[in-house]
């Protein structure tokens, strides 16, 4: 296409360029795809590029061209599609994707993605890649021609989503998702093809440093079946792909694209701005035959992937594929439409702050408006309790007037204490309405988190309501204040609330409900003093209950279905949490009244069962999901997010992904309370410990140093547990070990197991790391025998907890290594790697820095067998 009278015409209209609406009368410029295949190419049959011969040309894409050929060497007997870039852009950053393309490809190994059999560059500096020769049509020409129903293009379809979500666990977004890029052969194997513009998914944190090469691949997309992110060049996720795979079942079950429009700014507008229509609605589609309710159902499950929210599609592409698998089954899909709660989230995400300061306020006066109405409807008084309301409500409104606190902002936390103190004042003679506004200022402070003051309100609350006569809800009450102290690791007086709770509901025992809550938190009792066995004996005696009772999304059902999740996770039973969890996740997405944050923390926890599945690498795609929640939905700095943050940077960590670790913790730490007033210490000021420990920059931070250190060497400080305080001990151990004190390291982890057993704990993994920090304290003060004694005693102890071939088991066994070699042990070292880097590759990701680390150092002993520890790789991070 020849392109210069066009550019001629522009420049000759930029000194008349001054209208406001000259951008709309420049000449059109020819698609860029039809200008692709209207350019010569620069191969002919019979050329040879490499080891492979030119047999026809298979088509041309933006990209390059491909053709059918065929290796001359005899080595591959088959014919192959040969993927070869436009030579005028060879050194373009069209070439870095490229090279992308063939590293992406070659970690992929699925019966649904075409294989990559070769990659190199020919004598002419032409780079190319031998792909699988798919022989087949598009997925959209094998349906018609097949003449396939709704039912059949579903099942085809659901080959891909396979694929798809096979990528994604192995941190690979396709981003291209087409007909043209999923051909059917004759057998109806649906492959994928082509990831020429997948992203491999990273932290944000180093988006910011990424070359041409990913902003040229942004664009590189095929608009009609681009995600919204796309068009408007946001950053692309899971999510993408779920929208693209939307499109492609749409134009499936009908016959036509969802987005259609006169030209590219039109199509765009279509994808930001305009609903499609109902896959049903469309006529002369496959869906025409179906029953209204299967139709429904099915337009429910498209449209829900099409959302124009990235973070209100389905979480992954293996939700998507069970809701498929559900309708297939006939049976009820968890899928919901859009509604106005979408539109009040994002409203509130734009307004976090002014809508989070009032909440507590606006949950008082709905509070006061139905207990009055209601009150007013079962009793005599009623003009009584609605005066009492009213003046309550004005009292409220006159504290949080500017003028009468002298100028000062009142924040949220102060308006509820300061109307509870009103309250106990002002409603001595209206009892009932004094329960209601009771309830009203709690619910506000656990939802702002203000346990300390919930606590106080909570205890009043169950008094009134023992006293009204109602002992099971003054009951359930107190089960509030035993999460409240859960949340702050205080079990001992969990126990002391429970233990009072039973004795105001005598009747406790018959009552399932209550009962199920009361076992999730004696569970997480035992389980915060490490006794697992005694945790696995609770919870086989409340899961029956659970299924029956904790069924909901209300706050207390969330709360203990999560505990119980995270419970069972802990002590080995993963699948269970797993499926607990992810029933959980349909239930929210599906639930209009359920809090935002909801959905993050149960991401969350799913991601961190991965971890302690072993699956690193696959959490993290969990995490990228929850990350974009966090972006769209919620306060990124608030703590729940804060939290993920901190999970997801201590993951990086395990797979050796330093420098992404500490770009991303930068910014977190300043949402983590850390000061050195704090009377206690939380798993997030922990993890905040462990990453900045890990990267050797504490002494960066001093406040935090001086925090740590207190709590190393101060005897005791309040509400800090025993199985915390093991925890900082074994962090000031591993500081030490990285300042090359093994003295000092010794002596913090001699502290730990003096409090590990004093504090009766029974926590296994716990024990295990305590030994092998008595090992690598060893191995530092140049004592290898104690040090293989004392790391293979961590093995043993953790092995037989979690299995001998778990992933962290061998990640400890690996430890071993350089005291072996310091022995003159290499042959063990070298088994001990060739036992654990098979599963460590399937767990971390062939392209982890620590995998290849410890696979680097693999083949370093098995050349030579070198004894000296200068020889070893960096340690990887546990």
């Amino acid at each position: 296409m020849d392109l210069v009278p066009i550019l001629r015409s522009l420049l000759a209209g930029e000194a008349s360029a001054t209208r406001a609406d000259w951008l709309e009368h420049l000449p059109a410029i020819t698609d860029v795809e039809h200008a692709a295949g209207e350019r010569e190419t620069d191969h002919v049959p019979g050329h040879l590029i490499g080891p492979y011969r030119l047999l026809r040309e298979l088509g041309r894409g933006g990209m390059g061209d491909v053709w059918l050929a065929e290796r001359t060497d005899g080595k591959l007997k088959r014919g192959v599609a040969l993927k070869l870039p436009i030579l005028s852009l060879r050194k373009s950053v069209l070439l870095q994707r490229f090279e992308r393309e063939r590293d992406i490809l070659g970690s992929l190994n699925h019966p649904n993605i075409a294989h990559l059999y070769d990659a190199g560059l020919s004598e002419e500096g032409q780079p190319y890649l031998a792909l699988e020769y798919v022989e087949g049509l598009s997925i959209t020409q094998y349906a018609d021609t097949q003449a396939l129903d709704a039912r059949a293009c579903v099942q085809l379809l659901r080959q891909i989503l396979d694929a798809v979500q096979y990528a994604h666990a192995n941190l690979v977004i396709h981003r291209d998702i087409k007909p043209g890029n999923v051909l059917v052969t004759a057998q109806g194997k649906a492959l994928l093809l082509d990831f020429g513009i997948a992203k491999i998914l990273q932290d944000k944190s180093s988006e910011a440093n990424e070359s041409d090469l990913t902003r040229v691949g942004g664009r590189a997309l095929t608009l009609h079946y681009a995600a919204p992110e796309q068009v408007t060049g946001q950053a692309v996720s899971i999510a993408t792909d779920v929208w693209a795979l939307g499109v492609l079942l749409y134009e499936l079950l009908t016959g036509l694209r969802p987005f259609e429009g006169s030209g590219r700014r039109a199509v765009e507008d279509a994808v930001l701005h305009s609903e499609p229509a109902r896959p049903s609605n469309r006529k002369d589609g496959r869906m025409t035959k179906l029953s209204k309710g299967l139709a429904a159902d099915l337009d429910i499950i498209v449209l829900k992937a099409l959302n124009k929210a990235a973070p209100d599609r389905y979480a992954t592409v293996n939700a998507l594929a069970e809701d498929l698998d559900r309708w297939l089954n006939g049976e009820a899909v968890l899928a919901q439409p859009n509604s106005s709660w979408y539109r009040t989230r994002k409203f509130v995400g734009r307004n976090k702050t002014a809508v989070f300061s009032g909440l507590a306020a606006l949950l008082l006066i709905t509070t006061i408006a139905a207990v009055a109405v209601v009150m007013g409807l079962r009793a005599g008084d009623e003009a009584a309790r609605a005066a009492a309301a009213r003046d309550f409500q004005i009292d409220m409104f006159r504290q949080a007037n500017t003028d009468l606190t002298q100028g000062q902002e009142i924040s949220a936390r102060q308006l509820l204490e300061q109307g509870r103190t009103t309250l106990l004042k002002s409603m001595e003679s209206q009892p009932r309405l004094r329960i209601e506004l009771l309830r009203g200022i709690a619910e506000a402070q656990i939802g702002i988190e203000q346990w300390t003051d919930a606590d106080e309100t909570l205890s009043l609350l169950a008094a009134s309501l023992l006293e009204a006569g109602n002992p099971r809800d003054a009951a359930m009450a107190m089960l509030d204040r035993a999460q409240g102290a859960t949340e702050k690791g205080d079990f001992s007086k969990a126990s002391a609330v429970m233990s009072q709770a039973r004795s105001m509901y005598p009747g406790h025992t018959a009552d399932e409900a209550f009962m199920a809550r009361h076992l999730v938190f004696q569970i997480a009792e035992a389980h915060g003093k490490g006794d697992f066995a005694r945790g696995r004996e609770l919870v086989e005696l409340v899961r029956p209950m659970a299924s029956r009772v904790l069924t909901g999304t209300d706050r207390r059902d969330l709360y203990a279905i999560r505990l119980l999740a995270e419970m069972e996770g802990d002590m080995g039973d993963s699948l269970q949490a797993a499926n607990r969890l992810n029933a959980l996740l349909h239930n929210l997405s599906g639930d209009k009244k359920a809090a935002p944050n909801a959905m993050l923390g149960v991401l969350d926890d799913l991601a961190q069962l991965e971890i302690l599945a072993g699956r690193f690498h696959t959490s993290m795609v969990l995490y990228e999901t929850a990350s974009s929640h966090c972006d769209h939905d919620l306060d990124p700095n608030g703590r729940q997010c804060t939290l993920m943050q901190l999970h997801r940077i201590n993951n990086l960590l395990v797979l050796g992904y330093f420098e992404n670790a500490m770009k991303a913790i930068a910014p977190v730490l300043a949402s983590v309370r850390l000061q050195k007033s704090s009377n206690s210490i939380g798993s997030a000021t922990l993890e905040a410990y462990r990453v900045l420990i890990a990267n050797d920059v504490l002494a960066q931070y001093p406040d935090i140093s001086s925090r740590l250190t207190s709590l190393g060497t101060v005897t005791g400080e309040k509400n800090v547990q025993a199985a915390v305080r093991v925890n900082v001990f074994l962090l000031q151990a591993e500081f030490w070990l990285r300042q090359h004190q093994p003295t000092k390291a010794e002596f913090f982890t001699q502290k730990a197991a003096t409090e590990f057993e004093s504090g009766a704990l029974k926590d296994a993994r716990l024990a295990a790391r305590l030994q092998l920090h008595h090992g690598l304290a060893a191995q530092a003060l140049g004592l290898p025998e104690l040090a293989v004694a004392k790391i293979q005693k961590a093995t043993d102890m953790l092995g037989r907890e979690i299995g001998s071939d778990h992933p962290l088991t061998l990640l400890i066994s690996a430890h071993q290594v350089r005291a072996l070699c310091a022995i003159d042990q290499k042959a063990k070292a070298l088994a001990i790697l060739d036992h654990a880097l098979p599963v460590l590759q399937d767990s971390m990701g062939e392209a982890s820095p620590n995998f290849l680390s410890l696979k680097s150092l693999r083949e370093e002993l098995a050349i030579s067998l070198p004894g000296a520890p200068s020889t070893l790789k960096r340690d990887f991070y546990m």
